[in-house]
């Protein structure tokens, strides 16, 4: 058979299946619709998430022991977050602190393992004491918030002695300091996590210091708020210079109502460094009588970076409604080139429901055969 013979066949079969579609035309697009809208029922269900066990072949031996042993070493979903001082060293009772406080937040952050945070100020980070009948302790490097100076340049000297700790979880210039977290991957969610280190672990000591430690919420109860308490106050700092005292609570911000720590610093990280804001504050046995204090918000004196596949993750679902508006402004402005095109709004709006019914087709067979949505897919829509 030639060439040419089974190039006019396939006209012929074509021609065939075309006039049997059009004669035929109102069954097949009852039918076209049902799939379409099985399918699309189902795209509907489909769920934006990353699991990386899904990356990985589960059948072979090394993953399967990394399996095993996930919850004791860790995985993948790390996050590593570094505190740097801008001007001096960490080894001051303020910067000490907040590292500390930052752990903490750490800690409760939803999905974290808990056993599995290094920092010079978490529980599981140890320095070896030699005691009296020849016994080593392993005790923490920092029991709790150092008070005063000789407590800061303590944590300096057994930091310096510990070479797991000094040029690891604290640089060699003294500097920096590292937090690192792993996240049960089960229980990783990473719109959460994202959030949670912003509002929790970042704002409330980095743009959002006021030159204060305010108090947090109660460990046994950390869900409950806790009020926006002025719990230890610095010299030299924007808060001392604005009067404020030990036991004040800051119930507002421009007017604005604060609850606790988180919804201060949110308030504070609004305004430029050198703004002058006004602070309603409850002064410490005065009753609920609320006092005007005027603070000049201080030039950020520590910089805070973090880096992980969470937070990476949690950038791309942060920017996703973005991602959506764009497409939609590119579809719209692709659909007015077309109808220039064609000059006619039929040939413009065909291509866009074969795409949409391919979308939906799409979609759907990828939640039937159990899969989940890459946020990093969000691209596709542009190629």
């Amino acid at each position: 058979m030639s060439s040419g013979t089974a190039s006019e066949q396939d006209k012929r079969a074509l021609y065939w299946l075309g006039e049997r579609l059009i004669d035929y035309r109102h069954p097949v697009m009852a039918v076209v619709l049902v799939i379409t809208g099985i399918f699309a029922y189902w795209s509907f269900q489909l769920k934006l998430e990353t699991s990386f066990g899904d990356l990985l072949p589960q059948s072979h031996p090394f993953v399967q022991v990394h399996n095993k042993y996930a919850g004791t070493f860790g995985g993948a979903n790390n996050i590593q977050l570094m505190v740097e001082s801008k001007e001096g060293d960490i080894f001051n009772v303020p910067t000490l602190t907040r590292i500390y406080k930052i752990t903490e937040e750490m800690d409760r952050v939803y999905g974290v393992n808990h056993n599995q945070i290094d920092s010079i100020g978490h529980r599981t980070t140890r320095y070896l004491r030699a005691q009296s009948g020849g016994f080593l302790k392993a005790e923490p490097v920092m029991l709790a918030v150092p008070k005063t100076a000789e407590d800061a340049s303590s944590i300096r000297r057994i930091v310096h002695n510990t070479e797991s700790i000094y040029g690891i979880l604290v640089s060699l210039d003294d500097r920096a300091a590292l937090v690192r977290a792993n996240f049960i991957e089960a229980r990783l969610d990473h719109r959460r996590t994202f959030t949670e280190i912003n509002e929790r672990v970042i704002a409330p000591f980095e743009n959002g210091w006021i030159g204060a430690l305010i108090k947090g919420p109660d460990p046994l109860h950390p869900e409950v708020p806790a009020p926006a308490i002025v719990d230890t106050l610095y010299r030299g700092t924007a808060a001392t210079d604005a009067g404020l005292r030990q036991g004040d609570t800051i119930v507002s911000v421009e007017g604005r109502p604060v609850s606790d720590r988180v919804a201060l610093a949110a308030q504070i990280v609004k305004h430029p460094p050198g703004a002058a804001v006004t602070l309603g504050v409850k002064r410490a046995g005065g009753g609920e009588q609320v006092e005007n204090v005027k603070l000049t918000i201080p030039e950020r004196d520590v910089q805070v970076y973090v880096a992980g596949e969470p937070r990476l993750y949690g950038w791309v679902y942060s920017y996703a409604t973005d991602v959506f508006w764009i497409f939609t402004v590119t579809w719209c402005a692709e659909w007015i080139l077309r109808w220039l095109y064609f000059h006619d709004w039929r040939g413009a709006l065909r291509p866009s429901i074969t795409g949409v019914i391919a979308a939906f087709w799409g979609l759907g067979f990828v939640h039937l055969i159990g899969f989940a949505l890459d946020p990093l897919i969000l691209v596709m829509p542009f190629l």
